[in-house]
């Protein structure tokens, strides 16, 4: 995949986007760093949800933290109805349990405090690995997505938004974010 070129500093992220990119970046004390190779999957993801065309990609050279948003072809960050966001930390592998839990309860917490309608929250049991599935609706846009690890040393979320007047969520999206908890 080629390098995506940030927009400029001025530009405005999307509040829920903020928000991933936050639970990331508040993780950091476990971030090592991450290969370049790793967010492959994650454009593959945005290809299924149809958000084919990577927008933004936000992260340090060493890629220990990274956001990636895809849109469909035609939009881009500030012009979207759909869009795939992946927010993804690299931490040491012995802390992925703690770490995948930490960001459960911060983004748990988070919608609460920003008075989201909350429609599922699923975390999973104490005794099996650190995964949720989330639904809620805040400032205009619908979001579903999971928290997961898909590897020892990574703590992914990946979420579809849609603008709240455009119903762009399918079954088949659900399922297909779903299907990324079915083998952890």
């Amino acid at each position: 995949m080629p390098p995506a070129s940030p927009t400029p500093q001025s530009s405005r992220i999307p509040r829920l986007a903020c928000l991933i990119a936050a639970l990331a970046l508040s993780l950091a004390c476990f971030a090592v760093p991450a290969r370049a190779d790793d967010d492959v999957p994650y454009a593959k993801l945005g290809d299924v949800l149809g958000t084919p065309k990577l927008a933004y990609s936000l992260g340090p050279k060493d890629k220990s933290q990274l956001l990636l948003k895809f849109v469909r072809d035609g939009e881009d960050e500030q012009a979207w109805t759909k869009m795939t966001t992946v927010s993804i930390l690299k931490i040491q592998p012995k802390d992925t349990e703690t770490a995948g839990r930490g960001v459960i309860a911060k983004l748990r917490d988070e919608l609460k405090t920003r008075h989201a309608t909350i429609y599922a929250f699923n975390e999973s049991d104490p005794d099996l690995p650190a995964t949720c599935y989330f639904s809620f609706a805040a400032g205009g846009e619908i979001e579903k997505g999971v928290v997961y690890s898909p590897s020892p040393g990574f703590i992914t979320v990946a979420q579809v938004g849609a603008k709240s007047d455009h119903n762009t969520i399918a079954t088949h999206d659900v399922l297909v974010l779903k299907s990324l908890l079915a083998h952890r």
